[in-house]
């Protein structure tokens, strides 16, 4: 046993070993066939995105998730005393508005970098392009 502390090296390489093998053995069970797949079995294109029919199916999953989501707040707001129940609906409505001027905020900013935008590509010529990309990887765009 001291031979083997006195070989500490050795006791990474196999514990680092280990540790790749059981990496390969999961990264070949995610995969089928060479095409990726995502933990709920839905098959992802090459740029690991859904596919357009898998589309649907993650709008019905979103669905379900909120209906489930309501009905167990729904719950909850049931086992609360009335004060309880009063405060749960003003915070509902509270983040519901803020939803809503975050929302509106977001178009805002669009709006006005879609306007900045316009009036930057004004002074950039057509041989431009290296100015665009230096936009683009600031955040400008």
């Amino acid at each position: 046993m001291k031979r083997l502390w006195k070989r500490q090296w050795l006791l990474l390489a196999l514990a680092l070993a280990v540790f790749l093998s059981v990496g390969a053995v999961a990264l070949a069970a995610a995969t089928d066939d060479g095409q990726a797949v995502a933990a709920d079995r839905t098959v992802l294109t090459a740029a690991g995105k859904p596919g357009p029919l898998d589309r649907e199916a993650l709008k019905e999953k979103k669905e379900q998730w909120i209906q489930r989501q309501k009905a167990l707040m729904q719950l909850v707001r049931e086992k609360m005393t009335p004060e309880d129940q009063a405060a749960y609906d003003r915070l509902v409505e509270t983040a519901k508005d803020k939803r809503e001027a975050l929302n509106e905020a977001r178009e805002a900013l669009k709006a006005t970098l879609k306007e900045l935008r316009d009036l930057t590509n004004k002074y950039l010529g057509a041989g431009d392009e290296a100015a665009g990309a230096a936009g683009a990887v600031s955040g400008i765009n």
